[in-house]
């Protein structure tokens, strides 16, 4: 669906996929969001099919956010907090009010879109349930982020995070990727968070761009299987 999104001030676009049974049911369901819907949208209905068939995930509302090249960075980076208002504002807004969501929502993100999930965790941790982020590229955030997710859990919040993420082999990734996400996975072990339930994996067999196919299959049955 085509939509002009006011607050970004240009024309936007979801790609949206439907469960099998929502046709033959009144039930309400929990939503799969993807940013660079371009790349992901295709392998996410799949994946989320194909798991929830088997029984391993519940059945999924998937919805594609595309972005491109001339926006990716200033959506993900420069101009975040604009792209968090387009996600509060107007594209809950418009699923919650078209189609029957649960309000519980799950995020998958790879390399810039990966980080920028992950720093939501932090910032804005009510926002999504579940994050999946594929080789989040934390270097010279990796401390930040570390600090403001661990002061963020110590306040007492009374909700709960789960987030599963990835990184390919180091050659494909880059050695300042690599060493940022060992030290960022070394500090959760030291001291976890309380109310985040988090896993990572690395994928040596696979490259940075490989990486987001089965990081978001696994992902999604790992956030699902989580329990806080």
């Amino acid at each position: 669906m085509h939509f002009d999104s006011s607050i970004l001030n240009e024309p936007r676009t979801l790609q949206v996929s439907l469960p099998d049974s929502y046709s033959q049911s009144d039930q309400h369901y929990p939503v799969l969001y993807l940013l660079d819907g371009e790349r992901h949208f295709q392998h996410g209905v799949l994946a989320a099919s194909l798991l929830a068939n088997q029984g391993l995930i519940p059945e999924l509302i998937v919805v594609g956010i595309p972005s491109s090249e001339a926006v990716r960075a200033r959506d993900l980076a420069t101009d975040k907090q604009h792209f968090i208002r387009f996600l509060q504002e107007e594209v809950f807004a418009i699923v919650d009010a078209r189609y029957r969501a649960n309000g519980q929502r799950t995020v998958y993100g790879h390399s810039l879109a990966a980080r920028f999930s992950m720093q939501l965790m932090a910032e804005h941790p009510t926002l999504f349930s579940r994050v999946i982020a594929a080789s989040p590229p934390l270097q010279r955030i990796d401390q930040s982020l570390l600090e403001a997710l661990q002061q963020r859990y110590r306040e007492g919040a009374d909700y709960y995070n789960r987030v599963y993420f990835t990184l390919a082999h180091p050659d494909s990734e880059g050695a300042e990727v690599a060493s940022a996400f060992t030290h960022f996975t070394r500090g959760l072990t030291a001291h976890p968070p309380e109310q985040l339930t988090w896993e990572y994996q690395r994928h040596d067999d696979q490259t940075h761009i490989s990486n987001y196919y089965p990081s978001l299959f696994y992902g999604l049955m790992k956030v699902y299987q989580q329990q806080p």
